[in-house]
Protein backbone atom coordinates (compact mmCIF):
# COMPACT_ATOMS: atom_id res chain seq x y z
CA UNK A 1 0.00 0.00 0.00
CA UNK A 2 2.96 2.28 0.57
CA UNK A 3 4.10 1.63 -3.00
CA UNK A 4 0.69 2.53 -4.37
CA UNK A 5 0.66 5.78 -2.42
CA UNK A 6 4.19 6.63 -3.59
CA UNK A 7 3.29 5.83 -7.23
CA UNK A 8 -0.21 7.34 -7.03
CA UNK A 9 -1.79 4.07 -8.08
CA UNK A 10 -4.48 1.68 -6.90
CA UNK A 11 -3.09 -0.90 -4.37
CA UNK A 12 -4.58 -3.78 -6.36
CA UNK A 13 -2.87 -2.53 -9.55
CA UNK A 14 0.45 -2.24 -7.72
CA UNK A 15 -0.03 -5.75 -6.34
CA UNK A 16 -0.61 -7.05 -9.86
CA UNK A 17 2.52 -5.30 -11.14
CA UNK A 18 4.57 -6.82 -8.31
CA UNK A 19 3.03 -10.25 -8.89
CA UNK A 20 4.01 -10.22 -12.57
CA UNK A 21 7.51 -8.97 -11.81
CA UNK A 22 8.15 -11.57 -9.13
CA UNK A 23 6.83 -14.47 -11.22
CA UNK A 24 8.99 -13.41 -14.18
CA UNK A 25 12.18 -12.93 -12.17
CA UNK A 26 12.09 -15.58 -9.43
CA UNK A 27 11.73 -19.29 -10.14
CA UNK A 28 11.10 -20.18 -6.47
CA UNK A 29 7.43 -19.13 -6.50
CA UNK A 30 4.68 -21.60 -7.35
CA UNK A 31 2.04 -18.88 -7.55
CA UNK A 32 1.25 -15.44 -6.22
CA UNK A 33 -2.23 -14.13 -5.51
CA UNK A 34 -3.17 -10.48 -5.10
CA UNK A 35 -5.86 -9.91 -2.50
CA UNK A 36 -7.60 -6.78 -1.29
CA UNK A 37 -6.33 -4.20 -0.41
CA UNK A 38 -3.21 -5.15 -2.45
CA UNK A 39 -1.60 -7.85 -0.32
CA UNK A 40 0.43 -10.61 -1.94
CA UNK A 41 -0.09 -14.25 -0.98
CA UNK A 42 3.08 -16.02 -2.08
CA UNK A 43 3.31 -19.80 -2.51
CA UNK A 44 6.75 -21.39 -2.85
CA UNK A 45 7.55 -24.44 -4.97
CA UNK A 46 8.06 -27.62 -2.95
CA UNK A 47 11.52 -28.15 -4.44
CA UNK A 48 12.62 -24.73 -3.14
CA UNK A 49 11.22 -25.42 0.34
CA UNK A 50 12.88 -28.86 0.49
CA UNK A 51 16.22 -27.37 -0.54
CA UNK A 52 15.97 -24.62 2.10
CA UNK A 53 14.94 -27.04 4.84
CA UNK A 54 17.80 -29.39 3.91
CA UNK A 55 20.29 -26.52 4.17
CA UNK A 56 18.88 -25.52 7.56
CA UNK A 57 19.15 -29.09 8.86
CA UNK A 58 22.70 -29.51 7.53
CA UNK A 59 23.87 -26.27 9.10
CA UNK A 60 22.23 -27.19 12.42
CA UNK A 61 23.39 -24.65 15.03
CA UNK A 62 25.35 -22.67 12.45
CA UNK A 63 22.17 -21.69 10.61
CA UNK A 64 21.65 -17.94 10.79
CA UNK A 65 25.15 -17.35 12.15
CA UNK A 66 26.99 -14.53 10.42
CA UNK A 67 30.77 -15.03 10.38
CA UNK A 68 31.59 -11.38 9.72
CA UNK A 69 30.70 -8.94 12.45
CA UNK A 70 30.65 -5.91 10.13
CA UNK A 71 27.44 -6.83 8.33
CA UNK A 72 24.08 -6.23 9.94
CA UNK A 73 22.06 -9.37 10.33
CA UNK A 74 18.56 -9.40 8.86
CA UNK A 75 16.15 -11.79 10.49
CA UNK A 76 13.40 -13.15 8.26
CA UNK A 77 10.80 -15.47 9.70
CA UNK A 78 8.73 -17.55 7.32
CA UNK A 79 6.08 -20.07 8.20
CA UNK A 80 7.04 -22.58 5.50
CA UNK A 81 3.83 -24.56 5.74
CA UNK A 82 1.38 -21.72 5.22
CA UNK A 83 1.13 -18.92 2.71
CA UNK A 84 3.58 -16.13 3.39
CA UNK A 85 2.59 -12.50 3.21
CA UNK A 86 5.27 -10.16 1.93
CA UNK A 87 5.17 -6.43 2.49
CA UNK A 88 7.51 -4.44 0.24
CA UNK A 89 8.47 -0.91 1.24
CA UNK A 90 10.67 0.18 -1.66
CA UNK A 91 9.78 1.40 -5.11
CA UNK A 92 12.85 -0.13 -6.81
CA UNK A 93 10.87 -2.97 -8.37
CA UNK A 94 8.15 -0.67 -9.70
CA UNK A 95 10.67 1.80 -11.14
CA UNK A 96 12.41 -1.06 -12.92
CA UNK A 97 9.17 -2.01 -14.69
CA UNK A 98 8.58 1.42 -16.22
Amino acid sequence: MILSKFNQSNPMNMGEILRKYLLLNFKEFKKIEVTSPGFLNIYFKETFLKKQLTQILLLDKKFGFNKTKKKKKKNITLNLFQQTQLDLYTSDIVEELY
